[in-house]
């Protein structure tokens, strides 16, 4: 019986909502939440809604009683966020700065928001005959066996093509490879006065030398160092 009541209530809540309120009026409402617009854009929807909240119209749970004081002194007395930065809105509390009535005001409307997307839940769910819980889906295996080894078929099958992909992608990079170790480079930091006179051509300069070392050097008349025939000393 107080599911029934409730249930009623919200669908009785939403349905003043949608008739105070256009589409328009909820997403500068939403708007405001999120920080998108200023509240001088909403000022116009807040004697309905807040007399909505008072009257038990709509249940706004969560509201503390600053966020209370601010949305009637908004909303039903059309004060301005100057005018209750002068004055204290309950007796055991100071006044407050514009920054932190707005700050309270601004998550009085988060809750209304919050509750409005709810009872707007609530009904679908009824429409659409949604099961309550988690518990109400069963799940049917296929053809294919058990669920949880399928997926790590499909799993694997993943990791498989991200291997290749990494293999093809690090064959792709290899022509950047900057040249040199980390020897070379010390040398060249040291050596070098600006950075950008560095040059790591040393592997290439290595690499040529050691080519170069097995060939014989071939002077004029085609005879090389081994091949100088040595001359005769004369006594």
């Amino acid at each position: 019986m107080k599911n029934l009541a409730s249930s009623s209530q919200d669908s009785n809540s939403l349905r003043l909502l949608k008739t105070y309120f256009t589409s328009y009026d909820l997403e500068r409402m939403e708007l405001y939440g999120k920080g998108v617009v200023d509240y001088h854009l909403i000022v116009d929807i807040l004697p309905q809604m807040v007399k909505m909240i008072f009257t038990g119209e709509i249940n706004i749970k969560g509201l503390s009683v600053q966020q209370k004081a601010i949305l009637v002194a908004l909303g039903l007395q059309y004060k301005s966020v100057d005018e209750l930065a002068e004055i204290s809105l309950t007796s055991q509390l100071p006044p407050m700065p514009a920054s932190q009535i707005l700050g309270h005001f601004k998550r009085a409307i988060i809750r209304i928001n919050e509750e409005v997307k709810c009872l707007e839940t609530k009904k679908a769910e009824a429409e659409l005959d949604l099961p309550k819980s988690k518990t109400d889906l069963q799940i049917e295996e296929g053809d294919e066996g058990a669920i949880d080894a399928v997926l790590d078929e499909e799993a694997a099958k993943i990791k498989e093509e991200q291997a290749k992909e990494k293999q093809e992608l690090v064959k792709a990079l290899q022509q950047y490879k900057i040249k040199g170790n980390d020897t070379d480079w010390s040398q060249e930091l040291s050596t070098r006065k600006s950075v950008a006179n560095i040059s790591i051509g040393r592997e290439r300069v290595d690499e040529k030398k050691s080519e170069n070392e097995d060939v014989p050097v071939k002077r004029k008349g085609g005879k090389t160092p081994e091949g100088k025939k040595k001359k005769k000393k004369h006594g």
